[in-house]
């Protein structure tokens, strides 16, 4: 896949992560601001039932299923490592189809 088309792509998954993660949390916020999402993230994180229900959001809006190994700390860090990992899941599963 031409690397335009994938960047291309990865727009539309963070804008499509930053529409779910403001819904999510009944906000309008600017979460491009990496400041901002980080803080909003962090919260997400610190009750477990809203962090797995945030993750089956996004699985959800994707029809992707992320890998256990995957959702640990690290997948909270910034909306762009959780784009990078949809993205892996979405080329993944057109692969396989």
């Amino acid at each position: 896949m031409c690397q335009s088309r994938i960047k291309m792509r990865m727009n539309i998954i963070l804008d499509k992560l930053y529409e779910l993660t403001n819904v999510f949390i009944n906000k309008n916020l600017d979460l491009s601001n990496h400041r901002i999402a980080r803080k909003v993230l962090h919260i997400i994180l610190s009750e477990s039932i809203q962090a797995t229900n945030f993750v089956i959001l996004i699985e959800d809006e994707f029809e992707i299923e992320f890998e256990d190994e995957e959702i640990d700390m690290d997948f909270f860090l910034s909306i762009e490592r959780i784009a990078r990992l949809v993205q892996y899941h979405l080329l993944k599963k057109n692969e396989l189809v």
